[in-house]
């Protein structure tokens, strides 16, 4: 899986296979996946995308760095910002518990699923059939959101005084452009590159806050410093301030106050890098991803039982 499994943008789940193991990004999507896809056989597996090395070991760390703040990450958000429900095409009832998901998500770095199930226990709806019943609007408030907080990430940015190079397209519509330095949509291999000459990379979670992007494991493996958007997984994976910096959306120009200490000091980012490293070479690598896949299949009777 690339994302999340209610993410219209991509597909793939109900190839004509059989059977599936199905690898999911972010822990709350394994109850996604049983009530979106009931009739398919899933053996569904907690796994974060692998991180990609440009350069290896003692290279990564010692590597020129000539970007200092680098974000990798696309801006669709092109109308003003206002939530498609909000148009009046939906009842009143229902836009009302979308209005308060969305504030949930613009407050605080948690996930989708457990955003809706937090508003509707609020209104004493406890019973899965009521989640059930939202999942046709995950997508809408997912379309929302996540080009909501990536812009709120960007401009807190911007508004910091910070340099900030941007590779993805789409920044050139929104109101601090002039601020940033963009260089548009790349490739994945030419991202891995700048990746590879980056000090620190932001990055939002793309609403994975209990589980991981693969960017995180990406920047460790090639020497850069991550500060990245808040996760549950990310902090069992991670010493916050030690390995990683992390942020929420209450605090967040605040806790971008690490950034300019970090570029001033190179000893103190190099120290961080360093120790990221050590935790991501060893178990976070598409290595390491494989080997569970592998473990899978062994335990439900190899290749026969896996389509």
């Amino acid at each position: 899986m690339l994302d999340e499994p209610f993410n219209h943008c991509v597909a793939g789940y109900d190839i004509p296979c059989n059977n599936h193991i199905v690898t999911y990004l972010n822990r709350p999507d394994l109850h996604a996946l049983d009530f979106m896809y009931p009739n398919k056989h899933m053996k569904k597996l907690f796994m974060p995308l692998g991180g990609t090395e440009k350069l290896t070991g003692d290279q990564a760390l010692i590597a020129p760095k000539e970007y200092d703040v680098v974000v990798s990450a696309g801006n669709w958000m092109v109308d003003d910002g206002s939530p498609s429900w909000q148009a009046g095409d939906i009842p009143k009832g229902i836009a009302a518990i979308l209005d308060d998901v969305a504030d949930v998500m613009r407050s605080y770095p948690v996930s989708l699923m457990p955003a809706f199930e937090e508003v509707l226990r609020s209104r004493g709806m406890y019973d899965m059939a009521f989640l059930k019943s939202m999942e046709r609007y995950f997508w809408p408030v997912l379309k929302y959101i996540k080009p909501w907080r990536r812009q709120r990430m960007v401009k807190c940015l911007a508004e910091s005084g910070i340099k900030v190079d941007i590779f993805g397209g789409g920044w050139e519509k929104v109101p601090f452009a002039d601020s940033l330095v963009q260089h548009g949509s790349v490739s994945y291999s030419e991202m891995l590159d700048v990746i590879s000459r980056t000090k620190v990379l932001v990055q939002d979670e793309a609403l994975f806050n209990d589980g991981a992007h693969d960017r995180v494991f990406t920047a460790m493996l090639n020497g850069a410093v991550v500060v990245s958007e808040y996760s549950t997984y990310l902090e069992e994976l991670f010493e916050n301030e030690k390995d990683i910096f992390m942020f929420d959306w209450q605090n967040t120009k605040a806790q971008f106050g690490v950034i300019p200490q970090l570029l001033d000091d190179e000893q103190y980012r190099s120290n961080i890098a360093t120790s990221a490293y050590g935790k991501v070479a060893g178990k976070h690598t598409w290595k390491n991803r494989a080997e569970r896949i592998i473990e899978t299949v062994d335990l439900f009777g190899g290749s026969n039982s896996v389509g």
